[in-house]
């Protein structure tokens, strides 16, 4: 019993110094969008579409690309909004506009579309200081109009791009 609990604390004093001797570890901080920004940017984009007087979907997704806020206008389909996601997932997980892979699809690469998101124009991801914090996507009746609604989201923080 005696030669356990020696064991036990030469073990324990062992742990505490290697952790000690190897000194704090420090942590990246890294920004992330909150439901305030995500609003402030479904508002953006929202203004921006009703002063075109276009109707849609508006969904602004955090970097792994799970909403925190989607928009449906009045008078827009059912549908848009699930577009609005998947088009906001894209960029988020890439970093990149989503109209990318939808000419990538059209130049011949069709595995895309095996991806869980949507190859359409109207995604752009929200870009802080050069890192992805999250992404808009956009989805309305007339595909060319998604993208210029979420480029209007995305500059909506201040230091975004």
């Amino acid at each position: 019993m005696f030669v356990r609990l020696l064991l036990s604390a030469t073990l324990a004093l062992g742990v505490c110094a290697g952790a000690q001797a190897g000194g704090p570890v420090a942590l990246p901080s890294t920004k992330q969008l909150d439901l305030a920004a995500a609003e402030r940017i479904a508002q953006a984009a929202d203004q921006y579409a009703k002063q075109q007087g276009w109707v849609g979907s508006i969904a602004v997704v955090d970097n792994a690309g799970y909403p925190i806020v989607v928009r449906r206008m009045d008078g827009a389909t059912a549908i848009s909004a699930e577009l609005a996601m998947r088009k906001a997932k894209a960029s988020a997980l890439f970093g990149a506009p989503s109209v990318n892979f939808e000419n990538r699809v059209n130049d011949g690469h069709p595995a895309l579309l095996a991806l869980d998101v949507t190859t359409l124009a109207g995604g752009q991801p929200i870009l802080v200081e050069g890192k992805v914090i999250g992404a808009v996507g956009v989805s309305t009746a007339v595909g060319a109009h998604d993208d210029p609604i979420a480029v209007a989201g995305s500059h909506a923080l201040e230091g975004a791009r």
